[in-house]
């Protein structure tokens, strides 16, 4: 029986070789995949649909958009079955994979000998999950243990923003995240091409994809950041790279363009008085580097967040 094929590719461009695959939907990611191989050569992108923006303006010679609208949570049953197949598995069949574990057709993948690259905290607190989760993913045919403690990871590449966990420790590769902010400035001008940066000074606000991510309504976000730029004084506005709120609705003050890094923005300007965010690995990255950086982490737990504004 020949498997109903779905078709999730919504862009695709190969114009040259590759012999890896990158599947990442972070744009720190993206920039810790261009530090560990050094370029955006011999490589496949792929990203959701919610980072096209970002994508379409990165010089990449290679590069698949999917669709994310179209993940169904019986397809991974299906698939395991092989009832079903997805349109894009024959351009990343007999690659070697650098990315994520835990998004939505990370099952798809061959993670035999994966390379995963950090994608914030969640690397360093997860949690191993209970028998029932592990038993109901097994049911799905997910990825049973994702951020790269799957036994079949063999390498993880971490910045150690925090401490290491035991379990995984001896398949971690630490890169040096000073360097990897040396060389932001570098992949930005080779790979991405945003434009100018705004003349950026004060006080700046990062926010994050809360109500694209469904866990509050975008009027209940929109509230909880115009009380925090009242508070803080905020002059500029730097939205998450799939974000899709309109910010000039709420607030009068300046809209950094989603698409620039956060660490294309930060490093080496000495005019930024204080950085302000719900929660954001970048930032905490940033503070490393210059623990000299104001930066103000309002919460992490988006409950007590929405007790104090509502």
């Amino acid at each position: 029986m020949v498997p109903f094929q779905r078709k999730i590719i919504k862009e695709k461009v190969i114009n040259s070789f590759y012999q890896n695959i990158c599947y990442v939907n972070s744009v720190y990611s993206f920039l810790v995949y261009l530090y560990v191989n050094n370029s955006a050569n011999n490589t496949l992108f792929l990203f959701h649909d919610d980072l096209s923006g970002f994508v379409k303006k990165c010089k990449l010679d290679n590069y698949i958009i999917l669709e994310s609208s179209c993940f169904s949570r019986v397809d991974s049953v299906l698939y395991q079955l092989k009832l079903v197949s997805f349109d894009f598995e024959k351009y990343i069949e007999g690659k070697n994979f650098y990315g994520h574990d835990h998004l939505l057709f990370s099952y798809i993948f061959d993670l035999k000998n994966a390379k995963i690259l950090e994608d914030g905290l969640s690397n360093y607190r997860y949690s191993t999950p209970n028998r029932l989760t592990i038993l109901r993913r097994l049911i799905m045919g997910k990825v049973l243990f994702t951020h790269g403690f799957g036994a079949s990871i063999k390498c993880i590449y971490l910045s150690n923003i925090e401490d290491i966990p035991a379990c995984i420790e001896k398949k971690v590769t630490v890169f040096d995240i000073k360097d990897l902010l040396s060389n932001v400035a570098k992949y930005f001008s080779e790979v991405i091409y945003t434009g100018e940066i705004s003349s950026v000074k004060g006080v700046i606000l990062f926010t994050q994809p809360l109500s694209e991510d469904g866990f509050i309504s975008e009027e209940e976000k929109k509230i909880i950041y115009l009380n925090i730029i009242k508070k803080y004084d905020v002059e500029f506005i730097k939205p998450h790279p799939r974000e899709k709120t309109n910010y000039s609705d709420i607030s009068n003050i300046e809209v950094l363009d989603k698409n620039v890094p956060a660490e294309v923005i930060i490093y080496n300007n000495n005019n930024i008085k204080k950085l302000v965010t719900l929660f954001s690995s970048s930032l905490l990255n940033m503070k490393k580097i210059n623990p000299e950086l104001n930066v103000i982490i309002i919460g992490e737990n988006l409950e007590d967040i929405l007790k104090r504004n509502f």
